[in-house]
């Protein structure tokens, strides 16, 4: 009995910190955690049956990144319960290089990827100009237009992806986004498209 004991111990002190780490929403989050119990509450943007899409009235009682500031946390609810978190951190301005929205783009990826591992290379996408917007300084044109470029690292461990990525909007304009979801917003979005599939079978 003792042995196995001390096998069970050694499972567990053998798990990898970044399997651990994703035991736990963001932010001192709670997956499943109901919008209720959200620190400073929530403004609902979009509802439905079993849907919310809310941000978070005041993201400073959060546990957010001090790297930059943030303009919105948007959380999404589904069954009840947080699913999906998404960090907007606040707009670059006047970047017309993208130098500055890079600087923040490697610097999380490196921090996300130290904490939970690296990534398969098919999950780091990092181009700019292949098409169209060429110039150094359409930077952030190039970003918002489909097949143009893309800064992006996306990370799946456990039962939850992470992914961070660098938008851009206009010229000079952009920011950087960091989205978790959890396996339960999967689950969600399947059988949402599982139910419509059966919808479009019975009026056919």
């Amino acid at each position: 009995m003792r042995f196995l004991l001390s096998i069970a111990m050694l499972a567990i002190l053998t798990i990898p910190q970044q399997a651990m780490a994703f035991k736990q929403a963001p932010m001192g989050l709670k997956w499943g955690m109901k919008s209720s119990s959200i620190p400073g509450g929530v403004t609902p943007v979009k509802k439905s049956h079993n849907y919310l899409i809310a941000t978070a009235n005041n993201p400073e009682l959060i546990k957010i990144p001090k790297i930059r500031k943030v303009d919105e946390v948007v959380l999404v609810f589904a069954n009840g319960g947080l699913q999906k978190v998404a960090i907007l951190f606040s707009q670059f301005e006047e970047d017309v290089m993208g130098t500055k929205g890079k600087e923040l783009y490697f610097k999380i990826k490196n921090i996300l990827i130290k904490k939970y591992g690296q990534p398969p290379s098919k999950d780091i996408i990092e181009v700019s100009g292949k098409t169209l917007y060429r110039d150094p300084d359409e930077f952030y044109q190039c970003l918002n237009y489909t097949g143009c470029g893309l800064y992006w690292t996306f990370i799946e461990i456990e039962n939850v992806n992470v992914s961070v990525e660098l938008k851009g909007y206009s010229r000079g304009t952009g920011r950087v986004i960091i989205q978790y979801e959890n396996e339960g917003f999967r689950k969600y979005k399947d059988s949402l498209q599982e139910k419509n599939l059966q919808e479009t079978e019975n009026n056919l």
